[in-house]
C-alpha cells in the first residue's frame, strides 16, 4: 500500500498536481445560515471595535517608515513537504482529489497576502501509535522530515472522529520549526481551516479574539448546511489585519533550520504593528 501510495501521489501532486480552486456557483440566500452570520459578524465587529483608538495613526506612523512593504503585486510560492497518513487513502477513496481541494481553498484564503502553497514532495508516513498524541507527532515528524532549507513540512494524521471532536476548541494542530502536525477531519472544510491555521503560525501569525478569523484562538468546526462548504469557508474567513502583515511580510523570508526568519527591518515592522494592534 505504501509504494502504490507513493508512486501515485507524487506525479499527482508535486508542485500542486495542477489543482484548480474550488468554483461557486451563484446561490439564493440559505436561510439556515443567519445566526452563524450573525454570530460571526458580532464577535469579529467586537474584536476590530476594541482595537486602540488612535490605531489608525499608529499604522500610518509605522507604514511612515519604509520597512519591509511589499509590493500590493508581489507573489511567493512555498513549498510544501508533506507526509500522509496511509490510512488517508483507505478512509477517502477520491483523496487525490481532496487533497487538491485542500489546498486550493488555502490558497484561497491566503490570495489577499501573495502568498501560495505547492506541494513539493508528498511521502507515505504512518503515524502508528502516536497518531492522537499532537506533541510527540511533531517531534517525530521533524525527525523522520528534517529540515531540507527549501519548503515547509506538513504532517497529516487520520484520526479516530470522536477523538477529533472531543478535541475542538483545544488544540487540534500543532506548528513548530518549519512544521505542522495535524488531523484530517471527516469534513473537508474543516481540513483546510485547520491547514490555513497552522501553516499561519509558521509564517508569524498570532491568535486573535472572534470567530470568523483564520487565527481565532479556538478550533471551531463547522458544518456549514450549503452545497458548497469550501466555498462557505472562503467567503467567511479571513486573517485579522496584524496577521496579513505578518504574513506579507514573510515574501522576504529565508529559511532556516528553524523555519522561516525574517530580515531586521522586517521584524521592526511587524513589531510596530504589534504594538499598535496591542494585541499581545
Amino acid at each position: 500500500m505504501i509504494a502504490r501510495l507513493r508512486s501515485i501521489l507524487l506525479p499527482a501532486l508535486l508542485l500542486g498536481g495542477g489543482c484548480s480552486e474550488p468554483q461557486a456557483e451563484p446561490r439564493p440566500a440559505d436561510p439556515s445560515l443567519s445566526t452563524l452570520d450573525r454570530l460571526l459578524a458580532k464577535e469579529e465587529g467586537e474584536s476590530v471595535a476594541g482595537a486602540p483608538s488612535d490605531l489608525a495613526s499608529c499604522l500610518a506612523r509605522v507604514d511612515a517608515t519604509g520597512e519591509c512593504r511589499p509590493s500590493p503585486r508581489a507573489r511567493r510560492t512555498l513549498k510544501l513537504r508533506l507526509a500522509l497518513d496511509p490510512r488517508y487513502a483507505q478512509e477517502w477513496p477520491a483523496w487525490e482529489g481532496r487533497l487538491r481541494q485542500t489546498l486550493a481553498c488555502v490558497n484561497q484564503l491566503y490570495r489577499a497576502s501573495g502568498i501560495d502553497f505547492a506541494f513539493h514532495e508528498v511521502q507515505p508516513w504512518d503515524p502508528g501509535a502516536q497518531r492522537h498524541d499532537l506533541r510527540a507527532l511533531l517531534r517525530r515528524l521533524q525527525h523522520d522530515l528534517p529540515p531540507d532549507l527549501q519548503s515547509l513540512v506538513v504532517g497529516l494524521a487520520v484520526w479516530e472522529e470522536r477523538r477529533i471532536y472531543a478535541r475542538a476548541g483545544g488544540e487540534i494542530g500543532l506548528s513548530q520549526a518549519g512544521a505542522c502536525v495535524l488531523p484530517a477531519w471527516p469534513r473537508i472544510e474543516n481540513d483546510c481551516l485547520t491547514l490555513a491555521h497552522e501553516l499561519g503560525h509558521l509564517l508569524g501569525a498570532e491568535h486573535v479574539p472572534g470567530k470568523s478569523w483564520i487565527m481565532a484562538w479556538s478550533a471551531q468546526p463547522y458544518h456549514l448546511p450549503v452545497a458548497d462548504p469550501i466555498a462557505r469557508v472562503i467567503s467567511t474567513y479571513r486573517f485579522h489585519p496584524r496577521n496579513l502583515e505578518s504574513i506579507r511580510a514573510h515574501h522576504r523570508a529565508r529559511f532556516t533550520p528553524r523555519g522561516l526568519a525574517l530580515p531586521e527591518p522586517c521584524l521592526r515592522r511587524i513589531q510596530g504593528i504589534d504594538r499598535c494592534w496591542k494585541l499581545r
